[in-house]
Order: structure tokens, then sequence, then C-alpha cells
């Protein structure tokens, strides 16, 4: 964590502060999943990721944000780490019912075709209604998914507005 980020951690009063690694609700509609169990392998794995003493980072505590709304939840992803199908499949299990939005990177910039078939059917068995990708997707992985789940599914940027 760069040392700012650690320096605006000091500043929250400790009241305020809650560690977990389990899912917690934030407030009333919102739950952060905490580190998301994976039952599945992952779409997207990465191979250049470290720890300190070079040990491999396979980025366990990846988790996402949902966001329930009266048509459905929205799952923010950041980097996907953990995986579409294992963080929707988790998603389901902390707020049942209809999956309204996913929006967040995929991570499937160093994938290939048959990690992007698994990321697509975790998306249609879902039913996820709309789906916005983000960084980390990559541009192949990306066009790959628009081409395939037609115009529910975006290439998101930064700076983009999406109403929900």
């Amino acid at each position: 964590m760069p040392k700012e980020a650690q320096a605006s951690l000091l500043r929250i009063p400790q009241e305020d502060l809650v560690e977990t690694e389990g899912p917690v609700c934030v407030r009333p509609g919102v739950w952060a999943t905490g580190s998301i169990p994976r039952l599945r392998e992952p779409e997207g794995l990465d191979d250049r990721l470290f720890l300190l003493g070079n040990r491999l980072d396979a980025v366990d505590d990846d988790q996402a944000l949902l966001i329930q709304t009266v048509e459905g939840t929205l799952v923010l992803m950041g980097c996907g780490h953990a995986g579409v199908a294992n963080t929707l499949d988790h998603a389901r299990t902390l707020v049942p019912g209809p999956i309204r939005a996913v929006i967040g990177g995929f991570h499937l910039s160093r994938a290939e075709r048959p990690q992007w078939d698994m990321a697509r059917n975790a998306l249609v068995r879902h039913n996820v209604g709309k789906i916005l990708l983000c960084h980390c997707t990559g541009e192949e992985a990306t066009r790959y998914l628009v081409d395939e789940l037609g115009p529910r599914c975006l290439p998101a940027r930064a700076g983009d507005v999406f109403v929900f």
C-alpha cells in the first residue's frame, strides 16, 4: 500500500475502521464481499504479481462491492482476480436475486479464448443485465465479450457516467 494511503487510514477514527476478511454490510443495501472464495479456477490468473520474499501473489484478498437497487444488485469489481464466476456466485450468496449490472475489470488481458468463454458463461448463467468492462479486461477480451453478449455489454472508460 502506498505511504499516502497508509497515512490516510491513520487519520480515520479507530471506531470507524472495520477490518474483516468476511463479508460486511457497509450500510443498508451496500455490502463489501470480503475475500471471494475460489470455488472455481479464476478465469484470468496472473504470474507477474509477487509479495515480499518473491512469493507469487494470487490476490486472495480480492473483493467486490455490492449495491442493492430495486431492479437488482450492482456488482462493482476492482480487478477481478478471483474471477467473474467466483465473484458472481459469491455475490448471489450474499444478496439473492437478479444481478442488474457488473462493472469493473475482469482480469482477462493475459487470458485466452477458453477463459473468455468461462467468463461469458458466468455472465449468461447469472443473466446479468448490463456489463461494463474496465481496464484489465483487455482489448481482445473486451471485443470478444461485446461481440458475444451484444448491446448489454460495453467497454467503460475513465470519466464515463452510468446512471442506475
